[in-house]
């Protein structure tokens, strides 16, 4: 995206947020390749932890969307990280099965956060992390991102998205966004 050069992000923590469609996932995925570029040889000093489900239909726009670094569009070099996640608030048709999906979500997201502890890398980048802060353990977020030098993560924030059956998961997202916020040092809203 124009405008933003991942040496500018670099020594940084940075949250970008915003509204289902504003770009979030494409400034994440260009901001990457910077890294590559910038990291060179380097490259396995960058982690990517991929928490978005594939794309859903919700009313007339496509929500959610990975990376899609593999295969074809792996980049070699780089750890790249991801499972296959369902988002609650899309698929569930109850509170019970909407925190079930949570719950079964942030235990596969618990899996790659841990995997990133044991050997954690100088770039971390997260797409997505909101899917975490539905049932995750914020403390292991918390370390995960400061346990990088240069952060960049992008979170969902607005109102597109917020039926969650009386489940409390909204509220915990964005109770805990601003958590992650007081972390970084530097926010962009989209």
């Amino acid at each position: 995206m124009k405008g933003f050069r991942f040496e500018d992000f670099v020594h940084k923590k940075t949250l970008i947020k915003g509204e289902v469609g504003s770009g979030k996932t494409a400034l994440t995925r260009s901001l990457i390749e910077g890294a590559t570029s910038t990291f060179g040889a380097r490259r396995a000093e960058i982690t990517v932890i991929d928490m978005a489900p594939g794309k859903t239909m919700s009313g007339c726009k496509a929500v959610g969307g990975s990376l899609e670094l593999e295969g074809e569009k792996a980049i070699p070099g780089i750890t790249y990280m991801w499972a296959v996640l369902i988002p609650p608030r899309l698929r569930g048709q109850s509170r019970e099965e909407v925190l079930r999906l949570a719950a079964e979500n942030a235990g596969k997201i618990d899996i790659m956060l841990k995997r990133y502890l044991i050997q954690p890398t100088e770039v971390l980048f997260m797409n997505d992390l909101t899917m975490y802060l539905h049932a995750g353990k914020f403390e292991k977020l918390s370390k995960a991102v400061n346990s990088a030098d240069t952060f960049v993560g992008n979170a969902y924030e607005g109102s597109y998205i917020n039926d969650d059956f009386g489940s409390g998961i909204t509220e915990r997202e964005t109770e805990l966004l601003h958590e992650i916020e007081k972390i970084t040092d530097r926010i962009i809203t989209l």
